[in-house]
């Protein structure tokens, strides 16, 4: 039963969120068998990272994924048996308490986590906001989703070369002439998708 074995964790106190599981690294683990004078050294054949719930932390889990409070840490890896082994290990083995920070929107398109598109918006004296916002996709390139619309808000440039926000409104005149146009795409305090800041 792996429940006695000894285990040692990398010390990741916070990870940021890119849409993959994540949980410190197992550094080592032993168990003392029986009639066996040195401990015998577990190998991934051996066991699986998993929940408090003995539920593998995968990529198309669930679980150590989304991006939660920092001052509130709340995910935490064990380690079950597999092959020869069985049971899973204790909370004094476990490891230590972690986050998943919000990723920065910018950021994680620079590092190739999402990838962002605008397709054209076809002129329109009427032009909106929200029209503009809607020619905006956003794809997690771990999971291949979409973020909704609601999680992202767009601003255009005013006559004053001011950056402006909306949601149904008329775009500035400015932003509305026929060309091409700077686009900020951030993420409102409100949004509805707390993985990105």
């Amino acid at each position: 039963n792996i429940a006695t074995a000894d285990v040692k964790w990398g010390t990741e106190k916070a990870f940021v969120y890119d849409g993959k599981a994540h949980y410190p690294e197992v550094k080592s683990a032993t168990i003392k068998l029986d009639d066996v004078e040195d401990p015998y050294v577990l190998t991934t054949d051996d066991y699986e990272v998993v929940n408090w719930q003995k539920a593998s932390i995968t990529d198309d889990g669930d679980y150590a994924i989304k991006a939660n409070d920092e001052d509130k840490p709340h995910y935490r890896a064990y380690i079950a048996g597999k092959g020869n082994f069985t049971g899973m290990i204790p909370d004094t083995e476990a490891s230590d308490l972690y986050v998943i920070d919000q990723a920065d929107l910018g950021e994680a398109e620079d590092r190739g986590d999402i990838t962002v598109t605008v397709d054209p918006v076809v002129y329109g004296n009427k032009l909106t906001f929200k029209k503009v916002k809607s020619s905006v996709q956003i794809v997690e390139n771990a999971t291949e989703k979409a973020l909704d619309l609601s999680a992202y808000a767009v601003q255009v440039k005013d006559e004053d070369g001011k950056w402006v926000k909306g949601y149904d409104e008329k775009l500035p005149k400015s932003a509305m002439d026929i060309g091409t146009h700077e686009l900020k795409i951030y993420i409102p305090d409100n949004s509805s998708n707390g993985n990105y800041e």
